[in-house]
């Protein structure tokens, strides 16, 4: 975090943007459930790939280089949620091109 501000400065600036982010561009129940589920699945992939892959192989893929919990960004989550209805609609176009409605 580059300019050094407390963390929970970072968590309440990142979790009220990601918030009206999905306000914004989603809104829906179950754009909340993909955004939880993104912030969950993200992260977990990252935490394989940062700590699992590396002992199992002895290659380091990337790394953060101020990481506060077990090797990410502790506020990543946040940034995984708020990217979340992008997927959602990128997903629905794509279902909608393959329909033939696009």
């Amino acid at each position: 975090w580059a300019l050094h501000a407390p963390l929970p400065a970072l968590y309440v600036t990142l979790g009220m943007t990601a918030l009206a982010g999905w306000v914004a561009c989603d809104g829906t129940a179950v754009g909340a459930v993909v955004g939880v589920l993104t912030a969950v699945g993200g992260p977990a992939i990252e935490l394989a790939l940062v700590n699992v892959l590396p002992a199992l192989t002895g290659a380091e893929l990337y790394r953060y280089n101020d990481a506060d919990w077990h090797g990410i960004d502790s506020w990543i989550p946040l940034v995984y949620f708020f990217g979340a209805p992008a997927v959602g609609g990128l997903g629905r176009w794509t279902s909608a091109k393959l329909r033939g409605r696009v």
